[in-house]
C-alpha cells in the first residue's frame, strides 16, 4: 500500500504516546497484553517498567516479528530475550477471545484498517480488531481492580478510523 507502517525517525514519539499514558494511569503495571506490535517497541517500552512481570505480544506475523529483530534491532534492543516476554503467532482476536488471562493493561497497536480513499485495499488484517466485538472482548481481559480503564488511541481521521472511534465511543457509554 506504500504508506509507512514504522519509522526509526518517529519510534520515540509514537511509542511514547502509545505506552505511557496507559501505564501512567493504570492501576498496575504487572500484567500486559500487546495486540500487534510485532516491531516490538511497544513491548520495549512495557518491559521498561520495573513492576512488569509478564508482556504477551500477539502479532499475526512471525515474519514481521523477525524481520524487525534483525533489520531494525534499535525498536526491539534486546527485548525479545526478555524471560519476561511471550510472544505468540496467532490471530489476536481469536487469543483474547479464547484466553482466560486477566491483564492491567492492553495495547493495540495495529496496522489501520481499509480504507479505499487513502489505499487501494477494501480489506485489512486488523479490520476485524477495530469493531465493538473486538473491544468487549479486550475488555473482558483488563483485571478491573480499581475501576474501569480502557484507553484507546486512534491516529489520523480516515472514515475507518473515525468509525472505528464512533463505536468505542458507543461501546463505552452502553458498559
Amino acid at each position: 500500500d506504500r504508506l509507512a507502517q514504522l519509522a526509526e525517525k518517529i519510534d520515540g514519539s509514537y511509542t511514547s504516546a502509545l505506552v505511557y499514558p496507559a501505564a501512567l494511569i493504570a492501576p498496575s503495571r504487572r500484567r500486559w497484553l500487546i495486540i500487534g506490535g510485532g516491531d516490538g517497541a511497544a513491548a520495549r517500552e512495557a518491559l521498561r517498567f520495573k513492576e512488569t512481570e509478564r508482556v504477551v505480544l500477539v502479532d499475526i506475523s512471525r515474519m514481521v516479528v523477525q524481520k524487525t529483530q534483525e533489520l531494525i534491532p534499535s525498536f526491539w534492543q534486546n527485548a525479545h530475550k526478555d524471560p519476561r516476554l511471550e510472544i505468540v503467532y496467532a490471530d489476536a482476536f481469536q487469543y483474547a477471545r479464547e484466553s482466560r488471562e486477566e491483564f492491567d493493561i492492553i495495547l493495540m497497536d495495529l496496522t489501520d484498517p481499509a480504507d479505499t480513499f487513502h489505499t487501494s485495499y477494501e480489506t485489512a488484517a486488523s479490520d476485524s480488531l477495530y469493531t465493538a466485538e473486538a473491544l468487549s472482548v479486550s475488555c473482558e481481559r483488563v483485571d478491573l481492580l480499581q475501576g474501569e480503564l480502557l484507553l484507546h488511541r486512534i491516529v489520523g481521521s480516515s472514515r475507518p478510523l473515525l468509525e472505528a472511534y464512533d463505536a468505542l465511543r458507543r461501546f463505552a457509554r452502553a458498559g
